[in-house]
């Protein structure tokens, strides 16, 4: 998840990490069993709404609707981050959210009980809801027999479509509720509440497939439910149209599908689940290439490249470096200077010239090891000079605090004239926060840090969002507005 969702470079050392944390989290909560002591049904699962499927199969003409689910799903995510980023401005831009927070929450709790207590469905906790959802009949009947299990599984027709009437209500009254309170004081979550959605508008449409082959019997395509007692199994179309939901709303894939899988713990269910969530994917980002995760980024001003962000630039390197650039001289500091500089100045690295007359890059010494080398020279003077090399000393190398074994000699550099698009694809590939523009000869011209980069991204976002208005029946204010919004926090990127 960490790898899909939310990082743009992913180095070993770091997946290493997250594996050992994951697994660290299964074993302890396979240990302490936590829903072990209510129900047999429950022991040994790792979250309250996972099920154990045994080997239910699913029919070849079933891949049509678990591709919808994906459709819906698609669809349902892109509105949900289009208007959830809307809020989100709205939210940061009004004075009036920004003083009246709890207010807020206080409407927003009162809507959510009339809303969620006047529906069955709506009216249990999600994980509850989704143990009812993803489970089949059989096993509810005898392990989960209550109110919500009568419910979704009776067997009357009349009163199967007023709950389907409900069902519908709560999955539509949820999607609402979760826009809105997705990014507000209310720490209501995502996944959770995504799920749900999914899950609701995954088993309506099992009920429908279930009541179409009820009054169709054993004919095409139902011809592969001859001899079966349960054919159709609404619980797989809410597992599915869950996890299309949530791959509609955070563009996850891969991912997701492992996920599904787990709780699921049934190898068959790989393919309705890719055949859901891809073109969920596919159908989102139709209508925008940003999921969830990304659109929140964006509005924070992170330098975050998302990796799957094509440019299309006509612009240069030239016009994305920062000419003032605050350089160290080969020779030519002192430890009193470079704690001058640390103190004033928040780069994360440097570059290391030849001299203040001749600035041909030597290398580059990230913040962090002049920090440390700082802390470790608290016993030399000040005014001691710094080695950044150990080639052309000027006197003796002993005389010198030597930082060489911290400089790195082969930075990234490009000429002024490379494309934008091709400095994108080397932030992205490399996973770096620093590119060198110099000349031929070496001499330095500039620098493109990652915000410089992320703050380009923007601006021809907003350029291009506006010429595409200006063939729209728009007013002209309208269209400078928009532009000058996304200008300015586009310009509020600074390090």
């Amino acid at each position: 998840f960490s790898l899909e969702a939310m990082s743009s470079f992913f180095p070993p050392k770091t997946m290493w990490r997250s594996f050992w944390c994951a697994i660290s989290t299964a074993v302890f909560l396979k240990y302490f069993n936590p829903y072990g002591s209510a129900t047999e049904y429950a022991a040994g699962k790792l979250v309250q709404f996972q099920v154990f499927y045994k080997g239910e199969s699913w029919l070849w003409f079933e891949l049509v609707f678990f591709a919808l689910l994906g459709i819906i799903g698609g669809l349902a995510g892109a509105l949900f981050v289009k208007i959830n980023s809307k809020l989100h401005r709205i939210r940061r831009g009004t004075l009036w959210f920004r003083k009246n927070r709890l207010l807020e929450i206080i409407i927003i709790a009162t809507i959510t009980t009339v809303v969620a207590f006047s529906n069955i469905f709506a009216a249990e906790g999600q994980s509850f809801l989704l143990e009812h959802l993803f489970s089949h009949c059989t096993e509810l009947r005898t392990s989960l027999d209550d109110q919500l299990t009568d419910s979704i599984c009776t067997e009357d027709t009349q009163k199967r479509w007023k709950l389907m009437l409900l069902l519908l209500a709560a999955g539509i009254g949820r999607y609402i509720l979760t826009i809105v309170t997705f990014g507000s004081q209310v720490p209501s979550g995502l996944f959770m509440p995504t799920l749900v959605v999914g899950a609701c508008v995954g088993r309506l449409l099992g009920w429908l497939v279930t009541t179409w082959h009820e009054s169709v019997g054993d004919v095409y395509p139902f011809t592969g439910c001859t001899g079966r007692t349960d054919c159709i199994f609404p619980s797989l179309y809410a597992v599915v149209g869950a996890a299309a939901f949530l791959g509609g709303t955070t563009r996850l894939t891969i991912s997701l599908a492992v996920i599904m899988l787990e709780l699921t713990g049934g190898l068959d269910y790989m393919v309705p689940l890719m055949v859901a969530v891809v073109p969920s994917k596919w159908v989102g980002d139709a209508f925008g290439k940003e999921g969830v995760f990304d659109m929140l980024i964006t509005l924070q001003g992170y330098p975050h490249i998302n990796p799957g962000i094509e440019l299309g630039s006509t612009a240069t390197a030239s016009a994305l470096m920062s000419t003032s650039v605050i350089y160290l001289q080969k020779f030519g500091e002192t430890l009193e200077s470079l704690e001058e500089i640390c103190s004033n100045f928040s780069f994360h690295g440097f570059p290391i010239v030849e001299s203040r007359h001749n600035l041909q890059v030597v290398g580059l010494i990230a913040r962090r090891d002049i920090e440390r080398a700082l802390k470790d020279s608290e016993d030399v003077g000040l005014r001691t000079r710094v080695a950044f090399a150990t080639d052309n000393v000027p006197g003796r190398l002993v005389d010198f605090f030597d930082l060489s074994r911290s400089v790195d000699r082969d930075p990234v550099i490009v000429r002024p004239t490379m494309p934008a698009d091709r400095v994108l694809d080397i932030f992205k590939a490399l996973g770096i926060r620093t590119i060198f523009v110099c000349r031929s000869d070496g001499i330095l011209l500039g620098v493109i840090k990652k915000k410089d980069m992320v703050k380009h991204i923007h601006t021809e976002r907003a350029l291009r969002n506006s010429i595409a208005r200006d063939t729209a029946p728009t007013s002209l204010r309208r269209e400078v507005n928009s532009f000058a919004s996304e200008y300015r926090r586009s310009s509020r990127l600074q390090l």
